[in-house]
Formats: structure tokens, sequence, C-alpha cells
């Protein structure tokens, strides 16, 4: 007998299907939307803490605070379900943003995300509780930190992270100030500053401090508070497309203090002064599209920062929730967000949820919705077009979800990729139908002289 460790290596995904439905949800924040579209939740180490949405100063109107230029300050926006708790499988998210005006080292950062609805964030701000500690994290402080730039530790994350915060991935990799990736909490790539087409730094590649690097890395490595050139520059710098911040940081002095606006920390929304923090920035247009085959494309200020095709992802259907999150500690900057524009395809048939293969088989999770079940019986699946006999495959069902398994005989090679076709009804007749790709990673097996001969199996103890 053989006990054997497998390891996925990596998992795509595509979907085909004629139960879907487009979703359009515009909200501009003119009108105090109260407590009617998010949970929010704002503190801050002085007790000055952030007014989560003005009435005037956006893009045509109000729009919502995520943080001011003043120290200390941690705010969520939880977004009510704007689905009905329908599966999505694929969105485009749109907003604008206005970045900056604080301390030259910039900090700390902001994230958005759409996180599935068991996610920590949702489970505590749906219950009345903060929820500001329980974003993902870095090897300094890991999940659930107080990290929220980098964002839900489900879903997609995306953050807009001002600081260096550390060492990842036991220190093979490194946080640097940019637009991130992560989806379920896992890093999946980071655009650093200069932001431009192309220009990513993924987990494998060498560290900011290695030469004949496949990216570029402005700020320098590795230290808190290292400055970018392209960090706070004018709207009409060269650089301006190249920063993260949306303009220049306000230099005059401020009311005799010989002290400059941006290094003073800014008084709360509703002060005379309050927007003067803001004067040299402008408002710049963000987007995030999922894409049916779980490739996101990232947009920011007119240019598309993810490689051709978008950045491949493990994205799976889910039913998720909106978050807005972020702070600052030290250091500071203003964040904010207006106008949102969710788009989603969700399923209102059964839906494909989550996937997992290895060299032993693989196995799919098929949720049922309301009163659209799976037809079991229409269940079919394929490995690299070769049919797969139902004897070799298990449906299980525990409440609305069958998990459909295939056990390898003999086991998958070290190294293969396997396209996996699936298909089925439900119980209207409607067909879905699409493929899940994984490669086989290393396993080791212990050999039979390992194992311990003369065990007493009658008894406990």
């Amino acid at each position: 007998m053989r006990n054997i460790h497998f390891k996925i290596f990596a998992l795509g995904l595509l979907l085909i299907t004629t139960s879907t439905r487009a979703a359009t949800n515009f909200l501009d924040f003119n009108t105090n939307p109260g407590n009617t579209l998010y949970e929010g939740f704002s503190a801050a180490d002085d007790g000055t803490p952030v007014v989560l949405w003005r009435a005037s100063g956006g893009v045509t109107g109000g729009y919502l605070g995520i943080t001011d230029s003043h120290n200390g300050q941690r705010s969520a926006l939880v977004f009510h379900d704007l689905e009905n708790g329908l599966i999505v499988k694929s969105f485009s998210f749109e907003c604008d943003v206005r970045i900056g005006g604080g301390t030259h080292s910039a900090a700390d950062g902001f994230s958005i995300n759409y996180c599935s609805t068991n996610d920590p964030v949702v489970v505590a701000a749906d219950a009345g509780n903060n929820p500001g500690f329980l974003f993902a994290g870095t090897d300094g402080e890991p999940a659930p930190s107080a990290l929220a730039e980098e964002g839900t530790q489900t879903g997609l994350a995306i953050g807009f992270d001002q600081w260096q915060s550390g060492a990842l991935n036991g220190g093979t990799y490194w946080d640097v100030p940019g637009i991130s990736v992560r989806v379920d909490g896992q890093l999946l790539a980071q655009f650093p500053m200069p932001l431009r087409p192309g220009n990513v730094y993924r987990p494998s590649d060498p560290l900011p401090t290695a030469g004949n690097l496949p990216y570029v890395d402005d700020t320098p490595c590795c230290g808190n508070g290292a400055v970018a050139p392209e960090m706070d520059v004018a709207t009409n710098d060269v650089l301006y497309p190249n920063s993260l911040q949306t303009g220049a940081r306000n230099t005059n002095e401020y009311n005799g203090t010989g002290i400059s606006v941006a290094d003073t920390q800014q008084p709360a929304y509703g002060d005379p002064d309050y927007d003067l923090w803001m004067t040299n920035l402008v408002w710049e247009h963000f987007k995030a599209e999922l894409t049916d085959d779980g490739h996101v494309k990232i947009t920011y200020k007119n240019q598309e920062l993810t490689p051709p095709g978008g950045l491949a992802t493990t994205f799976a259907p889910r039913p998720g929730r909106i978050v807005f999150a972020g702070r600052t500690g030290g250091s500071r900057s203003v964040m904010q967000v207006d106008n949102l524009r969710l788009v989603t395809q969700a399923f209102t048939s059964v839906a494909p949820l989550a996937f997992a293969g290895n060299a032993a088989g693989f196995t799919l999770q098929l949720q049922d919705q309301g009163t659209t079940t799976l037809d079991a019986s229409s269940v079919t699946l394929t490995n690299n077009g070769v049919a797969i006999a139902s004897s070799s495959v298990t449906l299980t069902k525990i409440g609305a979800i069958t998990y459909a398994h295939y056990a390898a005989s003999p086991l998958l090679a070290v190294g293969s990729t396997n396209v996996v076709g699936f298909g089925y009804k439900d119980n209207f007749g409607i067909t879905t139908t699409g493929t899940r790709i994984f490669t086989v990673g290393p396993y080791s097996t212990i050999p039979p002289s390992y194992a311990t001969t003369g065990a007493v199996t009658s008894g406990s103890g």
C-alpha cells in the first residue's frame, strides 16, 4: 500500500452555458445611501474616523471616502448583495478614484474586492462587527490582518498599495507599491510603479534586488517608506501615467504654521480647509474585468496594465459581495471612490463551483439554485477528450451541492496537463458545458518496507 502526497500545480477554466443573465448596477453616490447599500465601519487611533459618504466634491456630486490624509484611520464598506445570492461567473467592475495629497511616503493603501459571501469580512460586517482586522496579509503580518490594502481573504482582491509591507511567500517574493491582484488570498501578481502595460511582477520572478529583472520596480527595495520617482507627480508630469497617485501634493504653507498642507494632518470632512489636501488631485478611472475563462484585465488611467488576454487566475464562480477597505498609519494619503459600476454574468441554472485535481483524479462541485436542481443522470465527464465511464465517477450530494469525483486509475502522470470537460442538465432541461484545466504536481510515495507490522487493530489505544 502506498501513502501518496499530491500537489495541485496549475488550474484554469472555460465555461459555455445557456443559463446565464447579465445585470448592471450603477451607483453615483449623489444621494446619501445610508445603510441601504452597505454596512460602513470606520475607526481612528485619535478618534477622528472617516466620514464615509460626502454630499459634494465627487465627479458629479457625492462620493465615498475610504481614508483622509490623517494618521491611523481604518475603514471598510461592505456592500449588500447586489445579485440576490446568484452565482456570478464573470463580471466587470469600474469606478473613479482619487488618491494622494498626503505624506510623500504615502500610506498605506486600499482595496477593491469581489469576495465570497462567507468571507470573514462579510460575516463580521453582517453581524454588525468592524471587520478591520480580517484581511489577507504578509509574512510579517499574516492573515487575518489589518492590512486592508492586501484585500479580502476570498474572491478577487485588487489592492492599491502605497507602502512596502515586507516579505511574502517565505521571503521569496516582496510586497511593492503599485497595484496587486489576489484570488482567495493568494497573491498572483503585482504591477509596480512605473505602472505601464505589461510591467508585471509575479511570485516566480526574482526579487527586486536581483539583476536582469523581467519587470521594472522604481521603488528602492526593500525598506519601509521608500519612494518611487513616479509617486505624487503632477498631472502634467511625463511620469503621471505611471503613478499610482492622481496628482501632486499641496506643498503650500498651511495657515502660517510653517508646515505645508500635505505635511499636516487633514481635518475631518466638513472642516472649511478640508479640500486643500485635494487641490492638485483629479479623479481617474479604474476598471477590472473577470472574463468567462478566469482571466483578469486591469485598466487604470486609460492603460490596460495586464498582459494581452489578461492575467490567468483560479477564480471559481460564486455568490459575491463588494468590499471597499483602506487604512493609513504613521504616513497617510487621501483615498476616495466614486461612480461604481458593476456588470455581472450570473448563473440562473445549476452552477459549477470549485474544482480540484491531482494525480489521483479530480472533483467538481455543482450547486443547485432555488428550484433549479441538477439532473444527476445527465452528468458527463471527459479528460483530454476521452469520455470517462460512469462507473469511475462518484456523485455525492450534500445540501445544494453535488460533488462529482473521478478516481484516476492508474495515477495521472506528474507534469501532465489535463483538460477536463463536463456537461449536465438541470431539471428544466437547460444545458451547461465547460472545461477545467489542471497540471499534476509532483508527489512522493512511501515504500511498502516502511509499513508497521504486528499492529493490533481489534481495540483502541
